[in-house]
């Protein structure tokens, strides 16, 4: 390695110390910087650098895989790159150790193998490996000042290892002071820019990252086509099997229409009060049962889902909660799978008040939605009759469509639907029951979630897929807001359809990934450092125990240089003795390489370039000039040899190199 002797080591222990992961940095750091202290070398052959680096490839290409299982993206990517550097171990191994300061390109590119290059390319992976221990530190959750620090510490060090010894140190001390310091402020700054965005600019964000968003619905009514979601498990409920299906699964409710979404004006959020992984209390009441849901948060801060009569929140995994008028609750937690627990008290209701919005039509649908409120009867109905005149017409004549047409001339989706087609989906049902209750004086939102009534056998658990989604209506009748369910019953088997013969591994596979990553977020710091670091560094013990028979101590080495080229290009002369040491200390001539593109490439490693130069300029006569060398040259060459290696053996700082 190319970089200041400790300071890789540092790099990795900073890494470990923020990931909570020393039991695996302390042994890497170990190796790596040990190889500077070894007194031999591992010699590998092209074939054999190939693997190796093809070994990195696929821990690699499998921790990615094992992260994707286990968190989901976009965690997956973090903690990919928090442990890449443990992945390409092998590689940084294959240098500390190997004969050679560089490797050749070939080995990391695998459309360069097949190509024949006159000088080929090749990189010493010193500075870049250490560059990557950063980053993987950067994407540790310890990071915090911890970080920055550490990171001013490692770059400084850097930076002093190649400072130019004429300039003062006072003067380069306060140039990276100032540096660090900007560095630090900007920062800083991001980071309040991003927290303004996230304030500034709800609606952008109001999902944090999830599907539903507690600000704005997106409907797919007017969607022309096929309507078709997949079969993916995006929740599970345990709970006891006998619990009453259809249950209703709340996100999120809103109450203006415009176009065809709906919107959550004034559903401000105001945070739950309660301590670090609750319990959380929602309203009123007291739990008689409870369930607990584990549901994927793709981006994190997931809106939670909620059966009826939910009294109180509990999860390890949330950090807080906030809630909206409207009945939505945001939790903040990590992105992954979420679990939380709900405590259910069947009599609790919602009876905060309607506002004159949950009453409000929209002006291109009014005269279409009194129209049909007239024509169906609904005028001087009480609440509880209006909704079940509504939900009666909607069950018995219409049904249920997953295909929408273009509408007729003149009409909207929401018009065609229903005096036209009478078949939609859940989405047409919930929008027109909500303006139809509206229309006949009942104070209305409209709400959406999951519909859960799939019982899974293999997990003993109730799932919910992403083609369960399902939109309702609430209704303000006899003080309180209930659900009103309009669809038709038979919208669930039609969704399901015709399976295919590989949902079953799916779900499989699903459910595994949902068990890694309940492990992962149960277990401790130690246990999931050793579990993703233990695979990869026995695959690196089990090639250091391969690749132990191309051991060569230094001394044997040094012999086998020699006897080599003892009768070739050094033959019978002093620069003999001058190569030999220089493949001792790991500086390998590469092969078609000649002694004068060798020396400039090694540049101060091989010592003093005026003495070198000379010993060059005589090595070179003594072999082509026809004339070779006097006796007093000879002696010459041999007493600035001598010097050279006293020199070499003496501890300075080209030497360290």
């Amino acid at each position: 390695m190319n970089t200041p002797p400790l300071l890789l080591a540092a790099a990795i222990l900073l890494w470990g110390w923020l990931g909570d992961t020393l039991a695996v940095a302390v042994p890497v750091a170990f190796v790596l910087e040990g190889a500077r202290l070894a007194k031999g070398r591992v010699e590998l052959t092209t074939a054999q650098q190939f693997r190796v680096a093809d070994l990195s490839t696929l821990l690699a290409i499998a921790a990615g895989l094992a992260f994707a299982a286990s968190a989901g993206f976009p965690r997956a990517a973090v903690l990919f790159f928090q442990w890449l550097p443990v992945a390409l171990l092998p590689l940084a191994l294959m240098q500390a150790w190997g004969a050679e300061r560089e490797i050749d390109l070939r080995v990391l590119f695998w459309s360069m193998r097949r190509q024949a290059l006159r000088e080929p390319a090749r990189l010493n992976l010193g500075l870049p490996y250490l560059a990557l221990w950063i980053v993987a530190a950067s994407a540790a959750p310890g990071r915090g000042p911890a970080f920055d620090a550490g990171l001013a510490v490692l770059v400084a060090w850097a930076l002093w290892s190649v400072r130019p010894d004429r300039r003062r140190t006072a003067a380069w001390a306060g140039l990276v002071t100032i540096a660090g310091s900007l560095g630090y402020v900007g920062a800083i700054g991001l980071h309040d820019l991003q927290l303004w965005l996230e304030g500034a600019a709800p609606e952008w964000l109001g999902g944090g990252g999830t599907k539903v968003s507690p600000y704005r619905g997106v409907t797919d009514i007017g969607r022309l086509g096929e309507l078709k979601m997949s079969d993916a498990i995006v929740l599970r409920v345990e709970a006891e099997a006998s619990l009453k299906t259809p249950l209703l699964l709340h996100q999120a409710s809103y109450v203006e229409y415009e176009g065809t979404n709906w919107i959550a004006r004034g559903g401000t959020f105001a945070a739950v009060p309660a301590g670090p992984g609750g319990p959380w209390r929602l309203g009123e009441g007291e739990a008689e049962r409870y369930i607990t849901i584990q549901e994927r948060a793709a981006g994190g801060d997931p809106v939670l889902s909620l059966p009826p009569g939910a009294v109180v929140v509990s999860g390890a995994g949330l950090r807080s909660l906030k809630a909206n008028p409207l009945g939505a609750v945001q939790a903040a937690a990590d992105p992954g799978f979420v679990e939380y627990r709900i405590g259910i008290d069947p009599r609790a209701a919602d009876r905060r008040s309607p506002t004159p919005v949950d009453l409000r039509l929209p002006q291109r649908e009014k005269a279409m939605i009194e129209r049909v409120a007239r024509a169906w009867g609904l005028a001087g109905l009480a609440p509880a009759a209006a909704v079940e005149a509504v939900r009666s017409r909607f069950v018995s004549g219409f049904r249920y469509s997953t295909f929408q047409e273009m509408a007729a001339a003149g009409r909207t989706p929401l018009a065609d639907f229903l005096e036209r087609t009478q078949a939609g989906h859940c989405e047409h049902f919930a929008t027109a029951t909500t303006l139809l209750l509206r229309a006949a004086g009942v104070p209305a939102r409209y709400a959406s979630g999951y519909s859960l009534q799939e019982w899974s056998d293999f997990e003993r658990a109730w799932i919910a897929r992403e083609r369960h989604s399902h939109a309702w209506s609430q209704a303000w009748v006899d003080g309180r807001w209930v659900d009103v369910d309009s669809t038709p019953p038979s919208w669930f088997e039609l969704e399901g359809g015709e399976r295919p013969a590989w949902s079953a591994i799916a779900d499989a596979w699903s459910w595994m990934r949902f068990r890694l990553d309940r492990w992962h977020r149960g277990a401790g710091a130690t246990e999931r450092a050793l579990a993703w670091g233990a695979p990869a560094l026995l695959l690196v013990a089990f090639f250091l125990w391969r690749m132990g028979r191309r051991w060569r101590p230094a001394s044997r080495a040094a012999a086998a240089i020699g006897q080599a080229r003892g009768e070739g290009d050094y033959a019978g002369s002093e620069f003999a003795r001058v190569a030999t040491r220089l493949e001792a200390m790991g500086h390998a001539r590469r092969p078609g390489e000649t002694s004068r593109d060798w020396i400039a490439r090694l540049g101060p490693a091989a010592g003093d370039p005026g003495a070198m130069a000379a010993l060059l300029a005589l090595h070179y006569r003594h072999r082509f000039d026809p004339r070779g060398l006097t006796a007093l040259e000879k002696s010459e060459f041999s007493a600035a040899t001598d010097r050279w290696l006293e020199a070499a053996s003496g501890g300075r700082r080209w030497h360290a190199s």
